[in-house]
């Protein structure tokens, strides 16, 4: 995943390529660009809220298909959002020239 880090705020954060080379939180333009690769968590999290909703699709009716269902959203949906925050983190590093 891509981010920008700006170095006067010291913080690091998704953009799209669309969108101008300033930082989203203090509209300074002292920004460069990160790679932070990886990220399991961020990936695993979108393949469990996936598969939640394959059940939801081919699954019969019944208690245990919205049990696994609500078990996939919530587990898939934590493993995303973790995902994302070491992501981040690891795109600061970077930027501050620490990894």
């Amino acid at each position: 995943m891509r981010y920008t880090y700006c170095e006067d705020c010291e913080d690091a954060f998704a953009r799209s390529m669309l969108e101008g080379d300033r930082c989203i939180y203090c509209g300074s333009q002292n920004t460069k660009k990160v790679s932070a690769g990886g990220g399991l968590f961020y990936y695993l999290g979108y393949g469990l809220l996936l598969a939640g909703a394959a059940i939801i699709i081919f699954f019969e009716d019944g208690n245990l298909k919205w049990a696994a269902f609500t078990i996939f959203l919530t587990v898939g949906f934590i493993l995303s959002v973790q995902g994302k925050s070491r992501l981040k983190q690891k795109a600061v590093k970077m930027g501050k020239g620490e990894a």
